[in-house]
């Protein structure tokens, strides 16, 4: 589509759809001068009339069918139907989640000012001097426009919020909700632009375009807002992105420096990304339409709208070229040499494996020493006879430490009987003989652990590895209960001496007895 126009020195740079009053329109600007027409695909014939903005327009933004233009270094203006400007503020750098919000600074610091209500509200503090202010970057949203996940992940109070606006400044990214302000990204390089990831009339995610060759795509995965950073490698002037149709977890991104259109594809779930096609064209400004299009402009004052579809398209050639590979003899020359190397490797990678399996099995050995580590089981016990023998079978089926030596001994009438044997798979099985007078009285059952055996250094002993759930679980109770009777003790003392305050009844040797008392019944605990 070719732009006419009744000035036929001013070509376009920047240009955007908005929703003018229920129509779509289509503003073109370059510097304060700026057209206005209805986009259709047909060949524009009539001369259009250039208008003069009230001064350098930085941005032109749409509120509910209404146009606001943006100027440098500060204004905001209304445009009317038959195009006239209204002021709505002559200081203000920029608009908020809503038009009736704007930003203002003063004093090297930023202010939101509302309208409506006459308030103006501290923002931030910017450095003194600072081009930040030039450099600053707004993108409204609200409930219409915004899928509900990355919506979630934008905002705490997901159901109280209607209206929110994000705001690059610097190297920081904010979100401002209910005039409250958030810091939710800082990265390494100046924030210069916020572009939509957009899906018809929902937007799925952001792109933050930077004043290098790096692009940061922000997306929501897993309840989690994601950045993922991507350098291009070349110096971007425009870009613009959208959702894959096909597949609702891509989306594209096309982008064009001075010479060159690039189209790239991204993966959200896997963040990987392809740089897909190169054409030898240029647009000035690239803008999303529709489901798959998008709107480039010229120098010639040209709009052209393209299509997606050519990502599609190029990638299954790729894919069908790839499909049928040709095979010849000299593809297998030397294979047999890269085969034994590999082999050797494996060998000396196994090797190295064992002897770190071996470290590591000794350095949990020693840790279960240094820990006192114990273990809570029923080990199966089994009383047998060979011959005129009788054996006591002790049957670790639970798993247990490996590379160690378990120790079991039984005690009865001062005599101790003991076997130790090494458990090889985590289980193993020690029988222990015993004599029939010592089943008739109480035996004692110990299981002790030997985490090391090294001929040159001690053994590490680990008394009662094993221990009984139950008489452990009394244990517990028993020291609970002790605490128990230890603090209503203390506190009927307490009590005591209180109420003999009280009543003025209190003396040195009441005192020095209830102390013997407390002494005494310590010890006893």
């Amino acid at each position: 589509m070719n732009i006419l126009t009744e000035d036929d020195e001013f070509v376009p740079l920047h240009f955007v759809f908005c929703n003018f009053y229920g129509e779509n329109t289509c503003f073109c600007w370059n510097n304060d001068k700026f057209i206005m027409f209805p986009y259709i695909q047909e060949k524009c014939t009539s001369l259009l009339p250039v208008f003069i903005a009230p001064g350098h327009i930085k941005v032109i933004q749409c509120f509910s069918n209404r146009v606001f233009f943006t100027c440098l270094p500060h204004g905001i203006y209304k445009l009317s139907r038959d195009g006239r400007f209204s002021v709505l503020s002559k200081s203000a750098i920029s608009i908020g989640s809503i038009f009736f919000e704007i930003l203002k600074t003063k004093d090297d610091c930023l202010y939101l000012e509302n309208k409506q209500k006459k308030l103006s509200k501290l923002l931030l503090h910017l450095p003194p001097m600072s081009k930040q202010i030039e450099e600053l970057c707004t993108f409204p949203l609200n409930m219409e426009n915004l899928e509900h996940e990355f919506r979630n992940m934008l905002l705490d109070e997901v159901n109280m919020v209607d209206n929110l606006c994000l705001i690059g400044n610097g190297k920081k990214l904010f979100t401002l909700t209910k005039e409250v302000i958030h810091l939710i990204y800082s990265c390494d390089n100046k924030i210069m632009n916020i572009v939509p990831i957009q899906n018809d009339n929902k937007i799925n995610g952001l792109i933050l375009i930077t004043n290098t060759d790096a692009i940061i795509v922000v997306h929501s995965k897993n309840n989690v807002l994601c950045y993922k950073k991507i350098y291009l490698g070349v110096d971007v002037k425009t870009l613009c992105t959208g959702l894959n149709h096909q597949h609702n977890d891509k989306i594209w991104i096309v982008y064009s420096d001075e010479s060159k259109l690039y189209y790239m594809t991204m993966t959200l779930s896997t963040e990987i990304y392809k740089k897909v096609k190169t054409e030898e064209t240029s647009f000035v400004c690239i803008q999303y339409y529709k489901e798959d299009k998008f709107v480039g402009l010229t120098k010639t004052k040209e709009l052209h709208e393209l299509s997606i579809n050519v990502i599609e398209n190029y990638v299954n050639e790729e894919i069908s070229k790839d499909d049928f590979i040709d095979l010849h003899r000299d593809m297998l020359k030397d294979t047999d040499l890269i085969v034994e190397q590999i082999y050797e490797k494996a060998k000396e990678l196994e090797l190295w494996n064992k002897i770190l399996l071996t470290e590591e099995d000794k350095l949990y050995r020693i840790n279960l020493y240094a820990c006192k580590k114990k273990i809570q089981m029923y080990p199966k016990m089994t009383v047998y006879r060979i011959a005129k023998q009788l054996f006591l079978n002790i049957d670790f089926q639970e798993n247990l430490p490996k590379n160690v030596y378990i120790v079991c001994s039984l005690v009865s009438n001062y005599e101790t009987t003991f076997s130790i044997k090494e458990i090889a798979n985590n289980e193993t099985s020690i029988d222990l003989p015993i004599a029939i007078k010592k089943l008739l009285n109480s035996l004692q059952i110990r299981m002790d652990l030997v985490t090391i055996i090294n001929e040159e250094q001690p053994w590490f002993l680990i008394k009662d590895f094993v221990t009984d759930p139950i008489i452990e679980r009394k244990k517990k109770l028993k020291e609970k209960q002790v605490k128990r009777d230890k603090t209503n003790f203390i506190n009927a003392k307490i009590n005591l001496i209180r109420n003999l305050m009280l009543t003025e009844n209190l003396t040195m040797k009441k005192l020095s007895e209830i102390k013997k008392k407390i002494r005494k019944e310590i010890c006893d605990f």
